[in-house]
């Protein structure tokens, strides 16, 4: 796994009137439901729609969002949130217990972390209309599972947006957060646009990562949707946009040192950066397969590829992401370096006979597909039959 860090280019214009932030996304919105698997623009959608009950700082730490206070029992079975006051959703009405039960058990039928929650959980109720009680079968960490932003995010809708399975076209989406979904102005493929909810109570702290007061600075949020890579980079230059989210790193570094813009990171914690073969079918169904996949990768090979420069990105040897509570790299010695040798020798034994295997990829975050490229190439090398399949990043 290789830790990269997402870099960002910002505009930073002279003053002017409007308060409109326009912003060229990593790609487009694949659907409006942020709390089962879905791309990252989904969940930057429920980010700024929606709003959790806790959140993680930029040191990953889980810190109270809608929640005011949180108490647990000695033992651990039982947990007390109640809300902080002020919580409205974007239609006027308060948000309550009820919703907030509703979106649990909802988040906790389509993501990974709430099924594992739900698995632990007896009951959940309402105590008082601010008040939910959290009953255990054994003790679970409910505010780090609550805080949860790597897969489905455990957002709080409306007890009847709740209600609905999965999101259709008719599905209102309707928040609590600083910023309201504008429907109409919504183009697929072309345009997401937000404005700013009056109603909104920040927290009454500095923002930190996910976490601390969500102080809306603009009236609206204009995402322009700008599949080209370089095209993306010119509409910065040209001030058609403000903003780029996941700029690629060529792009990024063709923009280092231009005047009136700035190249950055926002965040200390890196994202992952890994292949993920299916484990379900042949070849990676066999643990050897997997073991020579794992000696084939040369990870400064893949960063000199995609990342442009060292800086981006630094070599991971855990599972999780490095400089994390989790980045723990016990057991990852045989894998430090790439064998290839012994790469073959592992796909042989595990009784590979040349079946295609597909690599399924996206060009839309170009970082990605020239990673794709890289590994379509090099893992030949080993004995892999190795198609690229290419797809559209949501």
């Amino acid at each position: 796994m290789i830790r990269w860090a997402l870099a960002l280019a910002l505009l930073v214009a002279t003053a002017r009137a409007e308060t409109v932030l326009r912003v060229a996304p990593g790609s487009d919105v694949s659907g409006f439901d942020p709390m089962g698997p879905a791309a990252t623009q989904t969940y930057i959608h429920g980010l700024i729609v929606y709003d959790t009950l806790f959140a993680l700082d930029e040191d990953l730490q889980v810190r109270p969002q809608m929640v005011e206070t949180a108490e647990t029992t000695p033992d651990g079975l039982r947990w007390t949130l109640r809300l902080r006051p002020g919580l409205m959703f974007h239609d006027n009405t308060p948000v309550t217990a009820k919703d907030v039960i509703a979106s649990l058990k909802r988040w906790m039928g389509l993501d990974i972390v709430g099924r594992t929650m739900a698995a632990d959980t007896a009951a959940l109720t309402e105590t008082d209309p601010s008040t939910i009680a959290i009953a255990l079968k054994r003790p679970f960490p409910v505010d780090q599972a609550l805080a949860n932003s790597g897969s489905g995010l455990p957002v709080i809708m409306r007890a009847q947006d709740a209600a609905t399975d999965r999101f259709t076209k008719d599905t209102p989406i309707i928040g609590s957060g600083p910023f309201r979904f504008l429907p109409n102005e919504f183009v697929s493929g072309d345009r997401i646009a937000y404005a700013k909810f009056v109603g909104y109570v920040p927290r009454n702290e500095p923002p930190n990562g996910l976490a601390g007061g969500k102080v809306a600075k603009v009236d609206k949020l204009d995402f322009r949707i700008i599949p080209d890579a370089s095209t993306k980079s010119s509409a910065l230059r040209t001030g058609e946009v403000d903003f780029l989210d996941q700029v690629p790193f060529d792009q990024a570094e063709a923009l280092l040192g231009r005047k009136d813009v700035t190249v950055t990171t926002l965040t200390k914690i890196f994202n992952p950066f890994f292949l993920r073969p299916n484990t379900l079918y042949p070849p990676f169904d066999n643990q050897k397969a997997r073991q020579a996949l794992a000696m084939a990768v040369d990870q400064p090979e893949y960063m000199a590829v995609s990342f442009v420069r060292p800086e981006w990105g630094q070599p991971c040897k855990s599972f999780f992401v490095c400089g994390s509570p989790n980045g723990i790299t016990d057991g990852s010695e045989p894998y430090a370096k790439p064998d290839l040798a012994k790469a073959r020798q592992l796909l042989a034994e595990s009784g590979y006979k040349n079946e295609p295997v597909i690599l399924v990829t996206s060009h839309d975050s170009l970082f990605v597909g020239m990673a794709a490229d890289y590994a379509t190439q090099s893992l030949k090398q080993i004995g892999l039959n190795i198609q690229e399949a290419d797809s559209d990043w949501g």
